[in-house]
């Protein structure tokens, strides 16, 4: 009982420095943002930072290439004790092999 009552309180708070908070900033004047409004970017900055991250993902592509690995069973069920038969693949992405 003394935990619900605590948690209750808890919210009360909370919401009661929600209410402070929206309260104070509209007295103020201030806005409130979720999110930092950034400036635009020129065409030119927006291209070379483009290229850039495009460079930085080629290199890790190469460094690090995508492996896949395949399993196949012999069977789409089993019962206890039963065998379990299974092949395993492994290729790279880069070469197909």
């Amino acid at each position: 009982m003394n935990c619900i009552r605590i948690i209750k309180s808890i919210r009360g708070i909370r919401t009661l420095l929600f209410i402070l908070v929206i309260g104070l900033s509209i007295i103020n004047g201030q806005t409130i943002r979720a999110q930092k409004l950034q400036t635009p970017l020129s065409d030119t900055t927006q291209v070379a930072s483009m290229i850039d991250y495009l460079q930085k993902a080629m290199r890790f592509n190469l460094y690090t290439p995508q492996e896949k690995v395949y399993l196949h069973f012999d069977n789409t069920g089993y019962f206890k004790g039963e065998y379990i038969r299974f092949k395993a693949y492994v290729t790279r992405c880069d070469t197909e092999k």
